[in-house]
């Protein structure tokens, strides 16, 4: 309603009230879009020398017309219909040269549609005096334009055109390794010679500068865009195109472009990328344009403080050419490849860390007391780490894209993941052969045992998994098989040295007991010899007092034990 009410103003202001008119034009250019309706923003050129006005917009209303506000009868421009000039009179309807129709219902409603019987198609095409001009500036088809069809300088002459190029890397905002692509503020140089394009210098000057799409309508342009973009993922922000009298040309074209990239991932998070701007021409083949490397080193590079904010760090860049057959598709392709190295400053905050800090809680937990009120404290904090520690892996691995191989950032998490599961096997075979063995001891002597071997094995594979990504002494795949068979192998010898030491500890417990057993047999055997020397009585009364006594105390010592047969005779 505002939007309404502002157009009316404006109006207003534009003319005074009239009657009913009828606006008819020759020089109308609109056009539908790909569904057959008329969308967008178009412009209408009227008789500058009649009507004073030399653009009006026009915008749809809500029944899908286009409404613009209506002129005084005066100030209508003259127009022709067949070869004569009319002027339209108030309450008249004069139908148009062109199948558009513009219709006056009121005073300050202009209506267009088609005649009768010309049905909008969806598959219409453009003429040369309808161009569509709804897509953006550097995307418009100049063709429809009605400017003539330009060939290039050495067509004919079976000779390649020669572009030179140079990219210059301006900012960069970040690469996306899941959807492997990264983004930059990127500007494109282009050089060529075209001595045809000196008609367009105006005398007096020595050159002329002019913009992409004027260049595009005017002379021969060829056409260089980047190839790896993404779909919709280039911005162009400003082109400019300078024509000097001595026939060379240079495009300079700045734009905010999405380019994809198959990232090498093997060496993650130790990995230097290859990030590539491509170019070619959109149009041209090999054998009809040639880039090349321009020679001024200042049109191309990257940039200082590039990657400022990223975790990334130059590492290189050179621009280069390559020819490229894929097929029939053959192609002189130009590229400016820049080395980024990965900081592990950002690795070592959002991984590592976290990795070591739940990797203590397995290993510390052999310095609580080895008693029956912690048994459940032993058994509990191993298993939170380790939970915790799956997601902090599935958050790392959900940052590289599906079908990754296996970097270095996985061996890390596997072995730190073998390690807890080797702390948890540990607590319990000290707490069996504390409790089921019966070994006491042992279990202590295990547990502090554990307090060593755990720390030292962590700290092995920390430093030969870091140092093999960080300096490519090792390999991943070798790295991989090397790490896990020296755990496998030092904890195998320390189980299996454990287990011995189980066996001979129990070995030694029986034979320990037997010899208490057999001990206190003799000691009782001692003491009824005693009873039997210090009791004054007659001989058959002692001997039958001492066989009750020794009967009674054997009877005790099979309650308790089993009596071995040569004491049981001696008594």
């Amino acid at each position: 309603m505002l939007s309404a009410t502002f157009f009316v103003v404006l109006c207003i202001n534009l003319a005074p009230v009239a009657d009913s008119a009828i606006l008819e034009n020759p020089d109308l250019s609109l056009s539908p879009d790909a569904t057959g309706q008329q969308s967008g923003f178009n412009e209408i050129a009227t008789d500058t020398e009649q009507s004073g006005q030399s653009f009006l917009a026009i915008e749809p209303t809500s029944s899908g017309r286009w409404s613009l506000p209506s002129y005084r009868k005066a100030e209508l421009p003259v127009l022709e219909d067949s070869g004569s000039k009319s002027e339209p009179s108030s309450g008249q309807e004069t139908r148009a040269a062109n199948p558009w129709e513009i219709r006056a219902a009121n005073p300050w409603d202009v209506k267009l549609e088609l005649p009768s019987g010309q049905a909008q198609s969806p598959n219409r095409k453009h003429t040369r005096d309808e161009p569509s001009w709804n897509a953006p500036p550097h995307q418009v088809d100049l063709s429809s334009t009605g400017a003539a069809e330009i060939v290039r300088p050495g067509a004919g002459t079976g000779a390649a055109e020669i572009v030179r190029f140079g990219l210059f890397a301006k900012s960069f905002f970040g690469a996306n390794l899941k959807e492997n692509e990264f983004k930059l503020d990127a500007v494109m140089l282009l050089k060529w010679k075209d001595s045809r394009a000196v008609d367009m210098v105006p005398s007096g000057m020595n050159e002329v500068t002019m913009s992409g799409i004027q260049a595009m309508s005017s002379i021969w342009m060829p056409e260089v865009v980047v190839t790896n973009r993404g779909i919709g993922s280039y911005e162009l922000i400003s082109t400019s195109v300078t024509i000097a009298r001595t026939g060379d040309v240079t495009k300079v074209e700045r734009a905010v472009v999405v380019c994809s990239k198959l990232y090498d991932l093997e060496e993650y998070p130790f990995d230097t990328q290859k990030l590539g701007v491509k170019v070619a021409s959109s149009k041209y083949m090999l054998d009809e344009i040639v880039l090349e490397p321009d020679e001024d080193a200042s049109s191309s590079g990257v940039r200082e403080g590039f990657f400022k904010g990223s975790p990334y760090e130059l590492d290189s860049w050179k621009v280069f050419v390559f020819e490229e057959a894929d097929g029939a598709l053959k192609k002189s392709r130009g590229i400016l490849e820049i080395g980024a190295k990965r900081t592990f400053s950002s690795y070592e905050e959002s991984h590592l860390m976290p990795t070591m800090l739940f990797l203590v809680i397995p290993c510390g937990v052999f310095w609580l007391p080895l008693q029956d009120q912690f048994i459940m404290v032993r058994f509990t904090l191993p298993i939170l780490a380790m939970l915790g520690f799956t997601y902090l892996m599935a958050k790392s691995a959900g940052e590289l894209p599906d079908g990754s191989p296996r970097n270095w950032n996985d061996i890390l998490n596997h072995q730190i993941l073998t390690i807890m599961l080797c702390a948890m096997g540990l607590n319990v075979l000290t707490e069996v052969c504390r409790h089921q063995f019966g070994i006491p001891a042992l279990a202590e002597v295990m547990n502090n045992e554990a307090k060593v071997v755990l720390p030292v094995l962590s700290v092995i594979v920390l430093t030969v998994v870091l140092t093999a990504g960080a300096f490519k002494w090792l390999s991943v795949a070798f790295a991989a098989i090397a790490i896990k068979v020296l755990i496998g192998l030092v904890m195998a010898i320390y189980i299996g040295c454990s287990m011995t030491s189980v066996s001979e500890a129990r070995a030694m417990q029986e034979y320990n007991d037997e010899q208490r057993r057999v001990e206190s047999d003799r000691r009782a055997a001692e003491s009824l010899e005693r009873l039997k020397l210090a009791t004054p009585m007659a001989p058959e009364v002692a001997g039958s007092a001492s066989d009750r006594r020794a009967a009674e105390e054997l009877e005790k010592l099979k309650k308790t034990r089993s009596t071995p047969p040569e004491v049981a005779g001696g008594v």
